[in-house]
């Protein structure tokens, strides 16, 4: 379930998906930042704040881990989400209260406010996305690298721009323009030749890619044909953009239509 904010939403042709298989424990860290556990009756108080405290005894047994870090837990129906940020002298932490996870069985839309806080956690833009991307799809021994090297290094450069060159580096705003006519493959590639590029990389490699589409966006009205069929929790509209391209794409059962 977690998978909706922590995996790269990524349906482009991939023939080969790969998903580290995690070890099941009372609370799994699928990311460095990101830990995970289960519980039950999230609707409860006494068992909202139960799942809390332990989410940050978690956190905070982390000692090395600094920073932002957020805790995830699911019952059956709900999940509730914890930000704690943690310095060395101050710990601050918060909690969104139960949210719905799955469609009840009277729903008219299979969006759920669980769903929606997960993607947009899965929108916080950060560097693990690109590496989780390479990862899940494989790309790494397609282009024969070893990703962790490689973005070390990156990360190192103190600049991007060697000094004999004469021409000045192009905008960030430029590069995000220029990805958006490149496929998820060549997005990776881009994003490993500079930290500049790396970033612009990253904006797009946040948002769900489908059959060549970026899907940025619900539209504020539902598109004709799916107002005739009345498949409201089988399909959706969504804003994408194709080559700088602003369009609305149907998709239902899984196919683009």
């Amino acid at each position: 379930m977690a998978n909706v904010a922590l995996v790269p939403q990524m349906f482009n042709n991939i023939w080969h998906v790969y998903h580290p298989e995690l070890k099941r424990q009372e609370f799994t860290w699928v990311h460095e930042d990101i830990v995970v556990c289960i519980a039950t009756h999230l609707y409860d108080e006494r068992c909202l704040q139960a799942s809390v405290s332990r989410l940050i005894n978690a956190i905070m047994e982390q000692k090395d881990n600094p920073g932002h870090c957020f805790g995830i837990t699911f019952s059956v129906f709900h999940c509730i989400i914890v930000k704690v940020i943690k310095d060395t002298y101050t710990v601050i932490f918060s909690h969104m209260s139960t949210l719905q996870f799955l469609p009840s069985f009277f729903a008219h839309s299979p969006s759920m406010p669980g769903i929606t806080a997960l993607t947009h956690l899965g929108y916080h833009i950060n560097h693990a996305l690109f590496k989780r991307a390479v990862e899940v799809c494989h790309y790494a021994w397609y282009i024969n690298i070893k990703v962790e090297k490689l973005l070390t290094q990156r990360a190192d450069r103190s600049d991007d721009v060697s000094h004999s060159t004469i021409c000045p580096t192009l905008p960030l705003e430029l590069w995000r323009d220029i990805t958006r006519y490149l496929s998820p493959f060549d997005l990776i590639i881009l994003g490993l030749v500079s930290r500049l590029c790396h970033e612009a990389a990253l904006m797009v490699l946040h948002y769900p890619h489908l059959c060549g589409y970026c899907l940025v966006a619900i539209p504020q009205e539902k598109s004709k044909y799916l107002q005739r069929t009345h498949t409201s929790l089988q399909a959706a509209s969504f804003c994408t953009v194709q080559a700088s391209i602003p369009t609305i794409v149907d998709v239902w059962g899984g196919v683009s239509e």
